[in-house]
């Protein structure tokens, strides 16, 4: 097992304490736990939570927050607990962080592209308002002048 499951810490946490202390919800760890990627142990209807299982947690978020789905969370961890150990998974996490980052750059391009396409728009509806904007001032220049009817019956 990797080392960072080899934790002989004898600290217990509530679901209270995790969750605050990882600013996740309640309702978030015991959804992790009803899918098997946690499993506390129970002093009646509490939960208690090890230094094992705290850890687990950090490494579901951390997996998270990098973009992986929880189910690659679970390989993650899967690999950790397995013969296979820390150099499977570590593996198995460049290849995804790869994976990750082709994905993000993609995202980036199709957001600088839009973003361009934005500019373009804008720039057409500035332009188009100075258009309006002179259209109506020659209106008005031309409804204050008067017609040349005007002037000979005003003299």
């Amino acid at each position: 097992m990797a080392e960072i499951f080899k934790l002989t810490s004898k600290k217990t946490y509530t679901i209270g304490e995790l969750a605050r202390d990882f600013d996740v919800s309640y309702r978030t760890i015991r959804y992790y736990e009803s899918i098997g990627l946690l499993s506390p142990k129970r002093r009646g209807r509490t939960r208690i939570y090890d230094a094992y299982q705290r850890t687990k947690l950090r490494l579901i978020l951390r997996g998270k927050r990098i973009g992986l789905s929880l189910r690659e969370c679970e390989k993650l961890l899967h690999l950790y607990e397995t013969d296979t150990g820390e150099e499977a998974q570590l593996l198995y996490l460049v290849w995804k962080i790869g994976e990750r980052k082709t994905e993000l750059e993609a995202m980036r391009r199709d957001i600088d592209a839009s973003y361009a396409d934005l500019d373009k728009v804008e720039q057409n509806a500035r332009e188009r308002l100075k258009e309006l904007e002179s259209d109506e001032t020659a209106q008005i220049e031309q409804r204050e002048m008067p017609s040349q009817e005007d002037e000979a019956q005003a003299e």
